[in-house]
């Protein structure tokens, strides 16, 4: 799954998709849930922990149910609040997927 911030702002969505299908032995798998936020964006993280904690136990649950291996985004908070989760999957920038991938390939 993808969240990157730049679909919020600025409407780009299909761009870093291509790139991470693009990746020989990844498969990109969206959510099951509709886009929205994780739970982390503005002061909710810290005014609201517990509808937070809500909102990113719902956003795993999307992952979970997609079979997501890793989450994909490229919005600080969401990176912040998807590695707060002690059961969900691995979370990297798109940039530090991207940089995994090519040392993988790199060292064939």
């Amino acid at each position: 799954m993808i969240r990157v911030i730049l679909r919020h702002h600025e409407g780009v969505i299909e761009a870093p998709r291509n790139l991470i299908r693009a990746i020989p032995g990844t498969t990109l798998v969206e959510s099951t849930l509709e886009p929205g936020c994780c739970g982390g964006a503005g002061a909710i993280l810290l005014t609201q922990p517990e509808l937070s904690d809500t909102i990113l136990e719902r956003r795993l649950e999307g992952f979970r149910a997609a079979g997501a291996e890793a989450i994909i985004t490229g919005g600080p908070s969401c990176v912040t609040q998807y590695r707060r989760a002690s059961q969900g999957p691995p979370v990297f920038y798109l940039s530090e997927y991207l940089e995994k991938a090519y040392d993988a390939k790199a060292g064939q």
